[in-house]
């Protein structure tokens, strides 16, 4: 008799659910007749119909959703997929403005962030991003939402957003973290680059550059200031800072993890091809360089710093007083062969023409 009650009460339960909710991922596949139950760690929990299969699914992998009910949200979910984001946002914060369970706001504003994004509404989107992060209690999940698409070079949306990320660089409450100091950091540095900003630009790149070495954290956590600070490397050199770069690169190199290594080895080689021009040492820079360049074509030849690499191992060959032209063809042909999609093949073919032509 309790048996056959309980699963009464089961079948009862059952039919009172809408099943009416949808989803589909990034990746073609859809979820149709399922029950979004809830939103939990940026993710997106689901119930499945007929199963009754509990499924969670990261909220950035997520193309679309539909929860039966909620129009401002499935509309403003249709206006995205069509390229409307500046529309939808509209219809996400009417969705947000309606109420309704507190784990449904957090996934509205998680949407709500990636039309904003879309939208090049660059202040609003930090703004946002900056919200969420802070009420995850700085998860590692919430950080990697961080902005990568800005407004045009000068828009207002751009400033704004640099307004709010100092202001919130200076009021760093004690327990925020490192990560969260240096997510802010990075995307700040990428809108003063973006801008044109170059001496707070320059500035901020240093700061980053001589972070945190990489084995005085746990790997998982000094990873993310590794690749922070190889970029900012990168961008001092940009900036014609080639002996700070080499520097900054030569004081951890052995320390770096095996899938760092690629960018590290070519950022000191093209700092050392740089320091060439103007010092008295010119060939043994110039052999330091080509031997870092062909480290990375031959030990990461999958990696995307090698058809680079391999091209300027090229241009080593022929910078020399007595340039080795066979050597110089050779690495060019190797890069069209490895590499013919990449855009160093195209210079590598313009650099056979030239040395087929020359003398």
């Amino acid at each position: 008799m309790r048996k056959a009650l309980a699963t009464f009460v089961v079948l009862i339960l059952t039919s009172a659910v809408a099943w009416g909710d949808k989803l589909t991922l990034s990746t073609g596949l859809s979820y149709g007749k399922v029950n979004i139950a809830g939103f939990d760690g940026g993710k997106v929990v689901f119930v499945i119909t007929g199963s009754g299969n509990r499924v969670s699914k990261q909220v950035s992998k997520i193309k679309t959703l539909q929860i039966d009910g909620h129009d401002s949200l499935n509309k403003a979910e249709e206006l995205v997929g069509q390229g409307k984001a500046a529309e939808a946002v509209k219809l996400y914060d009417a969705a947000v403005g309606a109420g309704g369970a507190e784990w449904l706001e957090q996934l509205i504003r998680h949407r709500r962030l990636q039309a904003l994004e879309q939208a090049r509404m660059t202040g609003r989107a930090t703004e946002e991003w900056v919200v969420i992060v802070e009420e995850s209690k700085f998860s590692q999940e919430s950080l990697a939402l961080r902005p990568k698409f800005f407004a045009k070079q000068g828009s207002k949306e751009n400033g704004r957003a640099i307004a709010i990320l100092k202001a919130r660089l200076e009021k760093l409450s004690p327990g925020a973290g490192e990560d969260y100091e240096l997510a802010l950091k990075q995307l700040l540095l990428e809108l003063y680059q973006h801008e044109g900003r170059d001496k707070e630009a320059t500035g901020l790149a240093k700061e980053l550059a001589a972070g945190t070495a990489p084995d005085d954290k746990g790997p998982e956590k000094a990873n993310g200031d590794v690749r922070a600070q190889l970029k900012a490397t990168a961008y001092l050199l940009e900036q014609g800072e080639a002996e700070s770069a080499l520097e900054k690169i030569n004081a951890n190199l052995e320390r770096y993890e095996h899938h760092d290594l690629p960018m590290a080895l070519l950022i000191a080689g093209k700092a050392q091809m740089a320091l060439a021009g103007k010092a008295r040492q010119r060939e043994e820079l110039l052999l330091k360089a080509g031997l870092n360049f062909m480290r990375v074509a031959t030990f990461f030849s999958e990696a995307p710093e090698a058809p680079e690499a391999l091209y300027l191992a090229g241009r080593i060959n022929a910078m020399f007083a007595r340039p080795n032209r066979q050597a110089a063809g050779a690495a060019y042909e190797a890069v069209i062969v490895r590499y013919g999609q990449s855009s160093f093949a195209e210079k590598a073919r313009a650099e056979l023409e030239r040395l087929r032509s020359g003398p």
